[in-house]
């Protein structure tokens, strides 16, 4: 019985998933699966014949008590680095900082490697530590076995991608971090396991049982370990790296977008099927895709309202914090009733920009006013003083009782009116027995809790409670106050990760370009200045590398992705458009340039993602493009975007053959699911959109009405576009429609018309 129930635990955990039988050991998996596998393993090893050492020279290292380098005696993490790792640096467990001293350390002492991939912004990854650190048994088996480390993927991107590779090979759901890996001391993973922690099930116990068993295994025959494991990472790699054989299908954007926005459940009013990933972004996809010319005018109008209510739906409502302001990073399961309770500087900025982009579509101002809140909020809580912003918050009991976010019946009922209660039931759906569904909380973790999301507009809750909006806003008012102090005299509750991430800057300054361009405002334009010459001045190092993050200022030693290169590169164009300012397309072109310098690959892979020459392991994922992560940016797709754009100025020869080269890779994804190519999607019905080529000043009225529409503007020179230089003459504008060119005129109001 206690070996079924082991067994049943361990299930997901994942160990060379494609052995062969040709490889597998008489005395381990066969063909049978993991969890058959690991409950024969427990009960085989007692009657495993002692295995040759793989070196006869070095008995010693097989035996358990094998001798450890003083180096890793101790936790050597430091506090330099990122907030969770510093934190982490106060553990009992002898945790290493992730370089390649840790293989080489773990094959000095014939050990295995375990490795937490994790975030600062991830409350999985936090309560996972807490977690570690509160089993002192467990504490010493991983001092005992293994070289432990921990990655911080916000440190270390790169990471992320081993998560995903992972999660697909195992046919597991995409989750992100946290994930859980023991490697060989060659680098190749053994077992692996995605870690939320969302369930009763006690992840420490399951942490020990998983590392004494692969402890044992690798005691007794470790070179039956490393070899398999290593045909299982080649088997794995291959299929990983040739997934793309399908040949484009010209019909592919219009089949993606319209299996995405099937993903419409008209009864919660959201996007169903997107888990964890920000809504903001789906959202995001379907506004551009409905003010794209490549799909038919039924479709904008479906796609549109589609994007406006599950805008409402998630990022007014469902996903709000009502008491501290900001949207939560996702759902923990499927209802909005139990958000992951974190804010990251990325997810506020991706629902600014689809909220600012709905209310310059609309010019609806509930969407106006939800988005100024979202940025007033990023502003006060993730803004330094140093100029930075943090990459996130984390209200740290994520979970278990006495979660800073959820709330009892009787908690409320003590401290509120009797008027204010009636108003925090209607609008939260309060209850006795707690307002977390079921099939979210099927361990009862939440049982008689109660989280506070709306359940319900404001307009509705005025009509349900008989208050008119004067005294429904100060009730309101009233709630949100006395809450917050409760909640924040409930003691310690934000993990505040102040790494500062050059990605995450990018993607706030063309949130703030966004803003500009939807409402004129020119304190969003300041901004967004503030911000992209605050990366420009402090993300670059001696060598002239833009670097990934940074930690109270100090550059962080891992060299900017190409995505970061290309988001840096698209923000600095997004400013052009709106300026004309010369220096920005300049920018734009020497960033775009130094990625392709430094990070560009053979012909079937055009752009690495890393630098990987100082890459700890083999696993460097040097294509990582060709493996899905819906969780990230595809660089392909965004440096594809800004080769174009910049050529809209300069038909640059070399510029030209990578775009072409970029555009045969994109081509051979064409076998993705329709989820794994928003990224893409979103690009391309951007550049489908109208066209506006501006011969003129800044400024001036066709220019200021085109930046309040959503188009591409494309600021002309005498040195440009000879297509179009004798068809629009200085102080006029062109409207290029689906290719065709619509007419040019000098003229703002009419202008504005064929822009409607």
């Amino acid at each position: 019985m206690q070996i079924r129930l082991i067994s049943r635990q361990l299930s997901n955990f994942r160990l060379f998933p494609m052995l062969t039988t040709a490889h597998s050991h008489p005395h381990y998996l066969r063909k049978s699966t993991w969890a058959i596998g690991m409950a024969t393993l427990l009960l085989a090893f007692s009657a495993c014949k002692k295995n040759k050492p793989l070196d006869a020279g070095n008995e010693t290292h097989a035996d358990e008590q094998a001798q450890i380098v003083v180096s890793v005696k101790q936790n050597n993490l430091g506090t330099k680095q990122s907030s969770l790792l510093a934190t982490a640096s106060k553990s009992p467990i002898h945790w290493q900082p992730w370089n390649s001293r840790v293989f080489e350390n773990a094959k000095q002492d014939h050990k295995t490697v375990f490795a937490v991939i994790g975030s600062g912004h991830e409350p999985e990854t936090v309560a996972l530590l807490e977690q570690l650190n509160q089993s002192l048994p467990t504490c010493k088996i991983l001092n005992s076995h293994h070289i432990n480390v921990i990655i911080d993927s916000s440190h270390d991107p790169a990471m992320e991608f081993l998560t995903s590779s992972l999660c697909l090979a195992s046919r597991e759901y995409i989750q992100g971090p946290p994930l859980l890996i023991w490697f060989s001391y060659n680098g190749h993973p053994i077992s692996w396991r995605s870690a939320h922690t969302h369930s009763n099930t006690n992840i420490s116990e399951l942490i020990s049982t998983m590392s004494r068993t692969i402890h044992r295994m690798w005691k007794d025959d470790a070179e039956y370990v490393l070899n398999n494991s290593k045909l299982d990472f080649n088997k794995r790699w291959s299929a990983l790296i040739h997934n793309g054989a399908n040949k484009w299908n010209s019909q592919l954007p219009s089949q993606a977008i319209r299996q995405i926005s099937s993903y419409y459940d008209p009864t919660s009013n959201n996007i169903d099927k997107i888990g964890r990933l920000s809504a903001a972004r789906y959202v995001n996809l379907l506004i551009k895709a409905s003010t794209s010319g490549a799909v038919t005018k039924s479709q904008q109008l479906r796609y549109g309202g589609i994007a406006r209510i599950s805008a409402q739906s998630t990022l007014i409502y469902g996903l709000i914090d009502p008491l501290d302001g900001g949207v939560y990073d996702g759902v923990q399961r499927t209802s909005l009733s139990l958000p992951i309770f974190a804010k990251s500087l990325k997810t506020q900025a991706l629902s600014m920009a689809a909220l600012y982009n709905l209310y310059q579509l609309t010019e609806d101002e509930i969407y106006l006013k939800s988005a100024d809140d979202i940025k007033a909020y990023t502003e006060k809580s993730l803004r330094q003083s140093s100029g930075d912003y943090s990459q996130g918050i984390v209200y740290q009991k994520n979970n278990t009782a006495g979660n800073q976010c959820t709330w009892t019946l009787e908690e409320l009922e003590t401290a509120l009116t009797e008027e204010e209660l009636r108003v925090c039931k209607y609008a939260f759906d309060i209850r006795g027995l707690g307002n977390v569904p079921l099939i979210d909380d099927t361990d009862r973790n939440y049982f008689r809790e109660n989280t506070l999301t709306w359940k319900t507009t404001r307009a509705k809750l005025a009509k349900k409670t008989n208050f008119d909006r004067n005294q429904l806003n100060t009730l309101l008012e009233s709630i949100v106050k006395k809450l917050g102090k409760i909640r924040a005299d409930r003691g310690p509750m934000i993990f505040r990760e102040n790494l500062c991430s050059s990605k995450s800057l990018s993607l706030y300054t063309s949130a703030l370009i966004t803003a500009y361009r939807a409402t004129g405002d020119e304190s969003h334009l300041k901004d967004a200045l503030r911000v992209i010459e605050h990366i420009k001045d402090n993300f670059t190092g001696e060598s002239g590398w833009l670097h990934e993050s940074s930690f109270y200022g100090k550059l962080s030693s891992t060299k900017a992705s190409a995505t970061t290169h290309a988001l840096i590169c698209n923000a600095a164009l997004d400013i052009h458009e709106c300026t004309a300012n010369p220096s920005y397309l300049q920018m734009a072109r020497d960033i775009h340039t130094q990625m392709g310098n430094k990070l560009s690959g053979e012909v079937e892979y055009p752009l690495h993602e890393y630098d990987f020459s100082l890459f700890p392991t083999q696993y460097h994922v040097a294509h990582s493009h060709t493996i899905p992560n819906i969780n990230n940016f595809s660089s392909w797709v965004l440096a594809w975007s800004n080769s174009k754009r910049i050529l809209k100025y300069d038909d640059d020869q070399y510029l030209r053959k990578q775009m072409l080269a970029l555009e045969n890779s994109l081509s051979k994804q064409a076998n993705l699911p329709a989820i794994m190519l928003v990224d893409y999607l979103t690009t391309y019905f951007t550049l489908e959109n109208t066209k506006v080529y501006h011969h003129g000043e800044a400024n001036d009225g066709l220019h200021t009405t085109a930046i309040r529409r959503p188009c591409q503007i494309i600021i002309m020179s005498k040195n440009t576009h000879p297509d179009l230089n004798e068809k629009v003459p200085k102080g006029s504008a062109a409207v290029v429609y689906r290719g065709k060119l619509v007419g040019v005129t000098s003229q703002a109001s009419e202008l504005r018309n064929w822009l409607k």
